[in-house]
């Protein structure tokens, strides 16, 4: 195929916008020939236990080199009892993109950016909160360390009472005063971050429009061909069961 057009058409609107123009397309299915009708005289055979237990242990002599994966590939393959077809698809370039298309790809990127900050903002609240319920766990077994100490003490048992009251009443004060100048603290350097969130977004912005510009006009100029290339399995064990019910002609 050649000068092939994309469009969006918007739904109550007479005009359809021209999204991405290409220089040409082309896409290529590669079907293992013994999946062909009058194909089963070459249907492969199924390999033994032992066989695969040579293939492994072949496999871990040539272990750590690009061949090694490429037999393992192959051997997993196989131990499954799978075919594969291979398909192509490419597009040619030049290409041509409309400006909705880009400010698209923007919006995904953008997004993209967004969900990542908002993930590591649960993560570090999460944090937060473990810290909290640790520190307050260790401070009430303090507490009931100091009760036990107190009903030990018979002789001066009021004394003691007053005492540590008192003493817990300065501890409260003092945490309460402490925890007024921490929020504020806080609450300062958790206004700094906003705005230095709000600056850093407003240059994400700019720097995704800029990249997503530069790689488009790349494109508009270049030549060769993008596309993508792969392997789909086929499981073999109906296909093996209807051929091996049928006579077959040749050996």
């Amino acid at each position: 195929m050649s000068d092939v057009l994309a469009y969006r058409a918007v739904p109550e609107a007479v005009e359809l916008k021209q999204v991405v123009r290409l220089a040409g397309a082309d896409a290529v299915l590669t079907i293992p020939t013994f999946l062909f009708p009058h194909h089963e005289h070459i249907f492969p055979v199924k390999r033994t236990d032992f066989q695969l237990m040579e293939m492994e242990e072949a496999i871990k002599l040539i272990a750590g080199t690009p061949k090694a994966r490429q037999a393992l590939k192959e051997y997993e393959k196989l131990k499954k009892d799978e075919a594969s077809m291979h398909v192509s698809a490419h597009a040619h370039l030049p290409a041509q993109f409309h400006q909705d298309l880009l400010n698209f790809v923007a919006a995904i990127v953008k997004a993209t950016k967004v969900i990542e900050s908002d993930k590591s903002f649960e993560e570090a609240k999460v944090l937060r909160e473990l810290k909290r319920v640790s520190a307050a766990s260790g401070d009430s077994d303090v507490d009931s360390v100091a009760s036990v100490d107190t009903t030990t003490t018979t002789n001066t048992n009021d004394t003691t009472t007053t005492v540590n009251s008192d003493k817990g009443f300065k501890n409260f004060l003092k945490k309460v005063d402490t925890g007024f100048k921490d929020a504020s603290a806080k609450t300062m350097v958790g206004m700094r971050k906003a705005g230095a969130n709000t600056v850093s977004a407003m240059a994400n912005d700019r720097w995704i429009a800029s990249l997503v510009g530069k790689i488009t006009r790349k494109l508009e100029k270049a030549q060769g061909e993008v596309g993508y290339s792969g392997d789909v399995p086929i499981a073999l064990d109906k296909y093996r069961v209807r051929h091996e019910s049928l006579t077959k002609i040749l050996p």
